[in-house]
């Protein structure tokens, strides 16, 4: 059964869990004291070396005032805040700092901020307190820079004021002046340009002309559309479906359209019929429009009319003549007369007709030869008009400039004497005479919680980052493998001397004794189910974590109760079982494994009964590439014929080879640990290693426990010497009694 502890498995929120945590930071006790005490020292001596620091507040009173001729009027009080941050921005400004030093005479001639800050002034403040009054505050390093700054920083503040008003509005007034002359005289080239470009262009007479061709565009689709209807009227009035009356209406109509202006010329081409005209040919001759030719458009319908009223009239006279009387005859003759009048009426509008179709393509012809130049001129007009607005904007940016400059200048004459911000110094309303820095109160709170702060700190950080451990349950958790033991931290003579004692007159604690026979035990408890614990190998992870003085012990725990034991000394570079038992080095496992020895020579035995050693031997070079090898395991074979147990003291894991490669001759491992030393990482790491190889591990020994510490002695109270006898089988006479084997 393996070993276990109060602490095994520890609950979160157990109390004894959080005890046994607790108990851990005792032992930083010393630290603890040594950090709370230099808090203290650093506290004091802050306190005697810092220089102290006085303090003063006062109150000024001031009033933001807008300006009677200013472009746009604060209505809702937005330019006094930007005002009022502008004000504190200067009066905290260190430029007024390095001025009121100079006023006060602290210093004199150019002093950096830096140097006032150090030797005169630790801080200071000016803060708004309310919507007229402002707080200054100020921490000096004596009482009567505290009592005077103040009202010299106001002082300064006013006379620098108006100082810098002054030059500015004298400055600015230069510098607007000549602005302002500046851009008369740009705008009068300006305008010399403007001229000039309307000289270099003839915009007058491009103006005209461009006016001229403006209307080429729309005529040419006016004389298209009127071309297009001449094109659909003239199949209808030259098919024969249509009687007289009909064709005079659609060039009565077409007429109505776009009558023909009287005076106009209209070329006639040569051609038998207007159709032939129409179609294109060579110039005959000329025709004017004269006005009897538009005025007298409307009288074939007169012609109609009195054509229709003669011939109800003839139907009248055939119900009362014959044919053949005079009367019939003068109506017929009228009527003939009538119907000759329209005849000829529509030759004529035929004959505008035909006309009016060459006009239009003559039009169309003339604006169609227009139409480049049209598209030239336009195009000339348009740049030209580009670039004229370019300089009409010149001249209004050139004219804006001028005015708002004549606008500043004027204010600047009207309202160079006006306070924008007025100050009242109102006086000290507080004064330290006593330094409030350093505070004694204040520093022994902050040196004490400082203290405290590193008394806590300190002690976890360590124990966060300590990879190292003294509590079996951590151990097991990290490595995974059992705690089978562990050893209390004690005099190494004590430990060696547990396998020369009794016959040495050695006196062994008891609980030591207990320690190893605990140890043995649970090594018997875990064997393999098909084999004995034959073999025995320790081991660690590092060197010096006591694994032979373990070795040594374990072998004397199985030869006590009777078992035939050997200790087998396989560290062949470092091994000092020779030296624990007062053995003979000569010989060993080196000159057994080169075969310069045999089992009789390197066998000693030792003074305990049942418990024989092979010590090292001499350093021979390529002795331990032989323990990888098969005349090792032969050795074995043949050494567990002779023995119960043998026990195997063998190099550290990392680092070195043979250790992983014993592993097949052996029947089971023990990793010797050293509470609070050997790190986590490094164990797993080893354990990693042994089980590649096929280990079986009995368990791990925790060695040096520390029973002394207050955590310790909470979780392995029942280590202690108070728990057992002070000594084995000792007697009231003080003879020592060999302990029983049992």
């Amino acid at each position: 059964m393996a070993i276990t502890s109060r602490e095994v498995q520890p609950k979160k929120g157990n109390l004894q869990h959080t005890l046994s945590t607790a108990l851990i930071y005792i032992k930083y006790w010393r630290l603890m004291l040594v950090l709370l005490a230099l808090s203290l020292a650093v506290g004091l001596a802050y306190y005697v070396f810092a220089r102290s620091i006085y303090y003063s507040k006062s109150l000024v009173d001031f009033k933001v005032l807008d300006s009677p001729i200013a472009k746009e009027a604060d209505v809702g009080g937005a330019q006094n805040v930007l005002k009022t941050r502008r004000l504190l921005s200067q009066l905290n400004s260190r430029y007024l700092v390095t001025r009121t030093a100079e006023r006060l005479g602290l210093v004199q001639g150019t002093t950096d901020y830096g140097s006032i800050r150090q030797a005169f002034l630790r801080n200071h403040r000016v803060s708004l307190l309310d919507n007229n009054t402002m707080m200054i505050e100020i921490w000096p390093y004596t009482r009567e820079v505290g009592r005077a700054w103040p009202r010299a920083m106001i002082e300064e503040y006013l006379d620098y004021q108006s100082k810098m008003r002054r030059e500015y509005r004298e400055s600015a007034l230069t510098r607007y002046e000549s602005e302002l002359g500046e851009v008369k005289r740009k705008l009068d080239e300006s305008l010399d340009r403007k001229v000039d470009f309307e000289k270099e262009n003839a915009f007058t007479e491009m103006f005209i002309e461009q006016n001229q061709l403006t209307e080429v565009p729309r005529e040419m689709v006016t004389v298209k559309h009127r071309l297009r209807l001449i094109e659909d009227l003239r199949p209808q009035v030259e098919s024969g479906q249509f009687s007289l009356i009909d064709k005079l209406s659609l060039f009565s109509a077409f007429e109505k359209q776009q009558p023909l202006e009287v005076g106009a010329m209209l070329r006639k081409r040569v051609g038998s019929t207007p159709m032939s005209a129409a179609q294109g040919g060579r110039i005959e001759n000329e025709v004017v429009v004269v006005p009897s030719s538009v005025t007298q458009l409307e009288k074939w319908e007169e012609l109609e009319k009195e054509k229709r009223r003669l011939e109800e009239e003839l139907e009248k006279a055939k119900r009362t003549y014959l044919p053949g009387h005079r009367v019939m005859v003068a109506l017929q003759g009228e009527i003939a007369e009538v119907s000759q009048g329209m005849q000829r009426e529509y030759t004529l509008a035929k004959e505008r007709f035909d006309l009016e179709e060459v006009r239009l393509k003559d039009r169309l012809r003339t604006l169609e030869e227009r139409l480049p130049e049209y598209r030239e001129v336009s195009k000339n007009y348009d740049a030209f008009r580009q670039n004229y607005e370019i300089l009409e904007k010149g001249e209004l940016a050139w004219d804006k400039a001028h005015i708002e400059l004549s606008e500043k200048i004027a204010a600047f004459e009207f309202s160079a004497e006006r306070e924008i911000v007025e100050l009242r110094y109102l006086g000290l309303v507080e004064i330290r005479d006593d330094p409030i820095s350093p505070s004694k109160t204040k520093l022994v709170y902050i040196s004490l919680a400082l203290g405290l702060v590193l008394m806590v700190g300190v002690p976890v950080g360590m124990e966060f980052f300590n990879d190292s451990s003294h509590r079996l349950q951590e151990v097991e958790n990290a490595a995974g493998i059992t705690g089978i033991g562990l050893v209390p931290l004690c005099d190494r003579d004590d430990l060696e001397n547990i396998v020369r004692s009794p016959f040495l007159d050695s006196k062994i604690p008891n609980f030591l004794l207990e320690s190893f026979r605990i140890i043995r035990a649970n090594i018997i408890l875990n064997k393999m189910r098909d084999e004995a614990a034959h073999v025995i190998m320790t081991t660690s992870a590092r060197p010096s974590e006591g694994k032979t003085t373990q070795a040594a012990n374990l072998a004397w725990a199985f030869s006590s109760v009777g078992e035939k034991t050997l200790v087998l000394d396989t560290d062949l570079r470092r091994g000092r079982m020779h030296g624990i038992f007062k053995v003979d080095n000569s010989e060993g496992m080196t000159t057994l494994l080169t075969g310069r020895s045999t089992f009789e020579d390197v066998i000693k035995t030792t003074e305990v009964p049942g418990l024989d050693v092979i010590p090292r031997g001499p350093i021979i070079p390529g002795s331990t590439e032989i323990l990888c090898k098969p005349k090792f395991e032969a050795i074995i074979e043949a050494l567990k014929s002779r023995y119960d147990r043998i026990v195997l003291d063998t190099p550290p894991v990392l680092g070195l080879s043979e250790t992983t490669s014993l592993q097949r001759v052996v029947d089971g491992v023990v990793v010797v640990i050293r509470a609070e030393r050997t790190p986590k990482r490094d164990l797993r790491a080893a354990v990693e290693l042994l089980l590649k190889a096929g280990a079986h591990f009995y368990g791990f020994v925790l060695n040096a426990v520390d029973l002394s510490k207050p955590s310790n002695y909470y979780n392995y109270y029942y280590y202690s010497a108070a728990y057992y006898d002070q000594y084995a089988g000792e007697e009231p006479d003080g003879q020592l009694v060999l302990p029983e084997k049992t």
